[in-house]
């Protein structure tokens, strides 16, 4: 037994030392066998960096495209001269500042995605597109809302902004070059009169928006009178009588199912209504409002919201 403990000592010493993974702790030299040691693999290079890194900004590319955040963007506009001959309006300008505050409160507007242009040229018009157009361009299409408002002098056929005309029909090609999914057109064009100062008119028949606006796509006009008929601008309520009403409705006054949101049809209902109604009865000459649109879809387009929070007073 002896002599046999001894010969297992002799060659645990003579037989090389193994490592804690059943190796050998000697390196191997020559080529791998048939399966080398994933330890010593290279990893795979992609062109630019990892390929993990690519695929997750592939990911994140993909996702910001498929789920931006609707926006909407605002141009309201405002000139007080027409023609040399014409009366300067004294509320275009200020029109257009509170169609902005109203977008921009409660109609979901941003401000930096809200332009407001004071003393309106075609120039500045036309630049005031460009711009919106620029910003609805960084979005889809479908993910952009367009509302353009426009308070000045006018007739039938087209606006007048400082002694020069613009075609309605120049401002629609302009307004449609705006990748946008759904336009909202708005347009309280005028002459004068000596009681009230009087604003232009529009070719097709009046008639009443009684159905809900689609939420996708189409595209609205909302103007102040029908054709053959004066729009009308009042000291006493300080503004344009059409935009007054507006106004009014966006912030409230039109919600009459009372869910906290104005609707297309809630707004045009009141502005319509209300407009018909004092016009009646302060100047004697009726004014009504006139709608036109392409709308795909039925899902009740909302304009603003109203604040839960806030104080009403009922009388």
């Amino acid at each position: 037994h002896a002599l046999l403990g001894a010969r297992r000592d002799l060659r645990r010493r003579a037989e090389p030392r193994l490592d804690h993974r059943g190796s050998s702790g000697r390196r191997r030299e020559g080529p791998p066998g048939p399966c080398p040691d994933r330890r010593h693999r290279d990893p795979v290079q992609l062109p630019g960096g990892s390929g993990r890194v690519w695929l997750v900004l592939v990911c994140l590319l993909w996702t910001s495209q498929r789920w931006a955040e609707p926006i909407r963007v605002l141009v309201s506009a405002g000139q007080r001269r027409g023609l040399p001959e014409q009366a300067v309006l004294r509320h275009a300008d200020r029109d257009a500042k509170r169609v902005a505050e109203v977008f921009i409160k409660q109609g979901r507007v941003k401000p930096e995605n809200a332009i407001v242009v004071t003393d309106a040229t075609e120039d500045k018009l036309n630049a005031a597109l460009s711009k919106a157009a620029a910003i609805a361009a960084k979005q889809a299409k479908d993910q952009v809302t367009l509302i353009v408002y426009v308070s000045a002098h006018g007739d039938r056929t087209r606006l007048l902004l400082a002694g020069k005309s613009v075609t309605l029909a120049d401002l629609r090609q302009r307004i449609d070059s705006v990748r946008a999914g759904l336009r909202l057109v708005i347009t309280d064009a005028c002459r004068t009169t000596e009681a009230t100062r009087a604003k232009g008119v529009r070719e097709t028949p009046a008639f009443s928006l009684n159905v809900d606006a689609p939420q996708a796509s189409g595209s609205v006009w909302l103007h102040a009178s029908a054709d053959g008929e004066a729009a009308q601008e009042s000291d006493k309520l300080q503004g344009a009588v059409f935009t007054h009403f507006l106004v009014g409705g966006l912030r409230g006054s039109a919600d009459r199912n009372r869910d906290q949101q104005v609707t297309l049809s809630e707004a045009w209902t009141y502005a319509y209504h209300q407009t018909l109604y004092r016009t009646a009865r302060g100047s004697g000459v009726v004014q009504r409002p006139e709608a036109e649109y392409r709308l795909h879809e039925s899902t009740p387009l909302v304009l603003t919201y109203r604040d839960a929070g806030a104080a009403h007073l009922s009388l």
